[in-house]
């Protein structure tokens, strides 16, 4: 264990620094002197390598894996319900005003800074929707997730050319008053 912790030690302190002595015992006898990573036997240097890569390997993976979870959280029936509820007008408006490519209309609740960086891109999705999907006809809430700082209302979306269109419009958590973005999604 000494010298494991001594070569984790090398790592970050290589030369010059040495760590106080330990020892396992109160007798002279068993305490036994301290080697650096390169005084090892090439045999007991190697082991600690490959011991010091799969620990590396093993904190790395759980990083990974961590990272990976999943961050939404599906609001109850009831909350999400009531949520968007709460966000209808604004969300109704929205897809009213972009299915009929009424820029003023449709950008009326969106968060200013979203609309400056994406101006092009959502009068781009406008254009598309009006011209292949045809008229709005209706939605239905799918759910309403809790992701990070925000809620995302998810619905399935009705039009006279295409029966079932995803969207996802992002709210802040803080912020029900504004569209923090959309995703579209009518495959």
């Amino acid at each position: 264990m000494k010298r494991y912790l001594y070569t984790l030690l090398h790592l970050f302190y290589p030369a010059g620094i040495e760590p106080l002595p330990f020892s396992k015992t109160h007798t002279v006898s068993n305490v036994q002197p301290y080697y650096s990573a390169g005084d090892l036997p090439a045999k007991e240097n190697v082991q600690m390598n490959k011991k010091l890569v799969l620990t590396v390997l093993i904190v790395l993976t759980a990083l990974t894996l961590a990272s990976c979870t999943p961050r939404a959280t599906s609001l109850s029936p009831e909350k999400g319900a009531a949520y968007a509820a709460k966000v209808d007008e604004i969300v109704e408006n929205y897809i009213v005003g972009v299915s009929e490519n009424d820029y003023a209309k449709y950008t009326r609740d969106l968060d200013e800074d979203y609309l400056e960086v994406y101006e092009s891109s959502e009068r781009q999705t406008a254009d598309e929707i009006s011209s292949e999907f045809g008229a709005y006809l209706g939605k239905t809430l799918d759910h309403v997730e809790g992701r990070q700082l925000r809620r995302v209302v998810i619905y399935h979306l009705d039009f006279e050319n295409k029966p079932d269109v995803y969207l996802e419009v992002y709210f802040m958590i803080y912020d029900s008053r504004h569209i923090e973005g959309t995703y579209w999604n009518s495959e």
